[in-house]
């Protein structure tokens, strides 16, 4: 059965690595899988959660320093 799934896009597996380790830090549920082939990033990296994360997980970044290629919800 189809699910939704937020997934936040990385220019570089540099801030993919550090948005796993903040988020495990903040027991924020979630994980780094590999770029779903609807969307791109360069470093074909994103952190995969639920939709319902998507405001603190922007949050985390923004307080993280965490650059970002986007957040974007998709089916799957």
């Amino acid at each position: 059965m189809p699910q939704e799934w937020l997934f936040i896009a990385f220019e570089c597996t540099t801030a993919a690595l550090k948005m796993e380790k903040e988020a495990a830090a903040r027991k924020i549920p979630g994980k780094l899988v590999p770029i779903p082939r609807q969307l791109s990033a360069t470093c074909g990296l994103a952190f995969r959660s639920s939709p319902e994360q998507k405001e603190a997980l922007i949050a985390l970044a923004k307080e993280a320093e965490i650059e970002t290629e986007g957040c974007h919800i998709l089916t799957l």
